[in-house]
């Protein structure tokens, strides 16, 4: 007798082939949740482990996080220049986040992907079954009218060179 498994997601797949994301090299990525994020933390958490499961990708760290503004504000580097640095540092200021680092093949474009656009009002319509869908709150195109910043529930890296200096800063407020 055969026996034939067949595994379905509920998450989304990624454009590239998996050959093309496994014939590169390993990357790290960082996660965190985001005061949002941190009101459903468990059902974040569990979606995380599923994704990585399903992509063969490894949680290396899992850490509670604690930034202080100027931390947070060195988290928002890649932002230097625009209006929107400073309030997003202040969101994630002084308060318990989670943070994790995430390696695998194709590890930042696989959780990219996952979490849904950045913006929580197009993540509902684009990706419902996202984390910044389900958790996230706001409308960029309103709030940035009034120089206010949604909180979209959780953070992935955008690029190699960002993961290694947030996973830098992570580990260094790390609780």
């Amino acid at each position: 007798m055969c026996y034939i498994l067949l595994v379905f997601s509920i998450y989304p797949t990624v454009e590239k082939g998996v050959s093309e994301i496994l014939s590169g090299n390993s990357e790290s990525a960082a996660v965190m949740l985001k005061p949002k994020g941190m009101e459903h933390e468990h059902e974040i958490v569990n979606m995380l482990m599923d994704i990585c499961d399903t992509n063969n990708l490894d949680i290396v760290m899992d850490e509670h996080l604690l930034f202080s503004y100027r931390k947070a504000f060195d988290f928002y580097s890649g932002h230097k220049g625009k209006w929107f640095r400073q309030p997003m540092a202040e969101q994630i200021s002084d308060v318990i986040l989670h943070g994790f680092e995430v390696n695998g093949h194709g590890a930042i474009e696989i959780l990219r992907a996952w979490v849904g656009p950045t913006d929580p009002a197009k993540a509902k319509k684009e990706a419902p079954e996202s984390p910044r869908a389900l958790c996230g709150e706001g409308d960029m195109t309103k709030l940035a009218k009034s120089r206010r910043v949604v909180d979209n529930a959780i953070h992935v890296s955008s690029s190699v060179g960002d993961a290694e200096r947030e996973l830098d800063l992570m580990i260094q407020v790390a609780r």
